[in-house]
C-alpha cells in the first residue's frame, strides 16, 4: 500500500486539493461538464477514471481502495467511476477493452494508470 500512496503523492505535485471527497459516478451526460468545470475551478486537477463492470471481481476488490483514496484529504486526486455496462459511448471513447481499466486524466490529456500494484495491496488485506 505504501507504493500506491507514494505514486499518488507523486502524481499530485501540481495539485493543491481534490474537489470531491468521494468516488464520483460519471455518465455520458455529466462526464465532460464535470471534468471541464473541475479544471476551470481547480487548474491542473488530476482525475483517476475507473472504467468498471458491476459483475467484475477485480473491480469489486478495487472499489474500497479507491473510496479510501478519495476520502483521504492528504491525497489530492479526484476519482470518477464509469459503469461500462451502462456507458458504452464512454467505453468506446476511451477504448476500454477490459475491467477494471484505470486512466489518469488532466487538462484534456489522459493515459493508462498501472493498477497491478493496487491489486497486490488489495489481496494482501
Amino acid at each position: 500500500m505504501l507504493s500506491l500512496i507514494t505514486l499518488l503523492i507523486f502524481l499530485t505535485v501540481a495539485v493543491t486539493t481534490a474537489t470531491f471527497q468521494t468516488v464520483l459516478p460519471l455518465t455520458q451526460a455529466n462526464f465532460d461538464t464535470t471534468l471541464q468545470q473541475t479544471e476551470l475551478e481547480h487548474p491542473n486537477s488530476l482525475f483517476l477514471l475507473e472504467f468498471y463492470a458491476p459483475w467484475c471481481g477485480h473491480c469489486k476488490k478495487l472499489q474500497p481502495v479507491l473510496d479510501s483514496i478519495a476520502a483521504n484529504p492528504e491525497i489530492a486526486i479526484n476519482i470518477g467511476k464509469i459503469d461500462c455496462t451502462k456507458e458504452s459511448a464512454l467505453k468506446a471513447r476511451f477504448s476500454v477493452k477490459g475491467y477494471p481499466t484505470v486512466l489518469w486524466y488532466r487538462n484534456g490529456d489522459h493515459g493508462e494508470f498501472e493498477v497491478s500494484f493496487v491489486f497486490r495491496s488489495c489481496y494482501k488485506q
